[in-house]
């Protein structure tokens, strides 16, 4: 599956996060928003090179799921800067936390690629069920959620 945005727009736009990103990288990286602001492009800028770069055969392959994960990874990023920004934080706890929610991170990403695994060999997204009478948590007359 090709992205349906033209190669004209998204690689410029591509190597911009790049050149940010790498400027970014030399010129700021002294405090803890200017580290996690780097890591955020980083990873943002994987998520949108897995996107692109993948010849996926659908929205349910493993270069989606590993796109989705790089997103999940620049969430706990952004998640630290609003806590520095917001709260005021002591620089060394939110390298704490930020750690503490790294694992959690990869730890999520790990599961996406894992429950992916089956709905993949069936083409199907993972947060689709199996049937129409099913659901994650059993038959859907069962389901409370239903």
């Amino acid at each position: 599956m090709l992205s349906p945005i033209p190669g004209v727009i998204a690689w410029p736009a591509i190597g911009l996060v790049a050149a940010v990103l790498a400027g970014r990288s030399v010129l700021m990286r002294d405090t803890v928003v200017d580290q996690l602001i780097n890591r955020l492009f980083l990873w943002g800028l994987l998520s949108l090179l897995r996107y692109r770069c993948a010849m996926a055969p659908g929205v349910a392959s493993l270069a989606h799921q590993l796109a989705l994960g790089c997103t999940v990874m620049s969430s706990m990023c952004l998640q630290g800067i609003v806590r520095v920004w917001a709260f005021d934080a002591d620089p060394v706890a939110v390298w704490r936390r930020h750690r503490v929610c790294g694992v959690v991170a990869a730890g999520c990403a790990a599961t996406i690629l894992l429950a992916g695994t089956s709905a993949r060999h069936e083409g199907r997204l993972v947060d689709l069920s199996v049937s129409r009478g099913t659901s994650w948590c059993g038959p859907r007359s069962a389901c409370p959620c239903s």
